[in-house]
């Protein structure tokens, strides 16, 4: 019979694999990823890899002609292991595992690993754990389900913050600002009440007289959170506009007319006579 190649893109500890040989369903070893988590982020170029990979129970099978009591051995083998890091497949490392061994009962072995993945640059990558082995004398192969995990190096800064520390003597006050990358949401709290969120710059509209003060927050595209440092402004009191004096033009206005016009009757007056 020639070799036998399971593959899998997922298998959880319960799923297994069928034979089309043998007709015969094959449990797999379980792959649990411990680091990185999926969607993590790393503040480091350095993050290291860990994970568990688990014989099962089920490829331990009574030890044939024994009559001394109920021993087992192993029909599987784990013989290497390899990772793949945004499709760069690292070199197999060897397993240590000892098919052959008797044991009273059947048992399962876990095996531990770990690597550090190192001058990783700032976004996503992805990284996936690959299993060799054989059963009963087939060779199988799998692949554990990628894990997608984040690094970001630069934090998230907020910038360029306008209104500014000073008075105003408008109520009507430009709100802008500027990130150090780009950022998938952004808001502002005004005098401390509940966050705004805004689309790009806005406009902090009919402000009262007196001190105000203003923070605005912001994520970027992997949800790193940033805050900037509270600004406090005033908005000057605004003077009250006089009254056109009316009354004193319209009386000034009727003086002059009437000056004018004792000055034109005793003008007719005088040419009469």
């Amino acid at each position: 019979m020639g070799a036998l190649l399971l593959l899998a893109t997922f298998l959880a500890p319960s799923a297994s694999i069928a034979n089309a040989d043998a007709d015969i369903a094959v449990e797999m070893p379980a792959v649990k990823v411990i680091s990185p988590l999926w969607k993590s982020v790393f503040n480091s170029s350095e993050v290291l890899l860990s994970f568990e990979v688990t014989r099962p129970q089920s490829w331990a099978e009574v030890f044939p002609g024994y009559t001394g009591g109920v021993l087992y051995y192993s029909v599987g083998v784990i013989k290497s292991v390899r990772y793949s890091l945004d499709g760069k497949v690292s070199e197999n490392v060897t397993v240590e595992d000892n098919a052959y061994a008797l044991t009273i009962g059947p048992s399962s072995r876990v095996f531990d690993f770990s690597f550090n993945l190192t001058g990783l640059f700032d976004g996503p990558h992805n990284v996936t754990v690959n299993v060799f082995g054989s059963y009963k004398g087939e060779a199988f192969n799998f692949s554990g389900s990628p894990i997608i995990f984040f690094v970001d190096t630069a934090p998230l800064e907020l910038e360029g913050l306008s209104p500014e520390s000073r008075m105003y003597s408008i109520t009507d006050i430009s709100l802008t600002v500027a990130s150090s990358e780009p950022v998938s949401w952004i808001g502002y709290s005004l005098d401390e009440g509940d966050r705004v969120t805004i689309a790009e710059n806005a406009t902090l509209k009919e402000l009262p007289a007196g001190s105000h003060n203003l923070t605005v927050f912001a994520n970027d595209t992997i949800g790193n959170f940033a805050s900037s440092e509270t600004i406090t402004f005033t908005v000057a009191e605004t003077e009250p506009t006089a009254p056109f004096p009316l009354a004193p033009v319209v009386t000034a206005s009727v003086a002059s007319i009437a000056t004018i016009g004792v000055a034109l009757l005793l003008y007719f007056k005088k040419h009469r006579h």
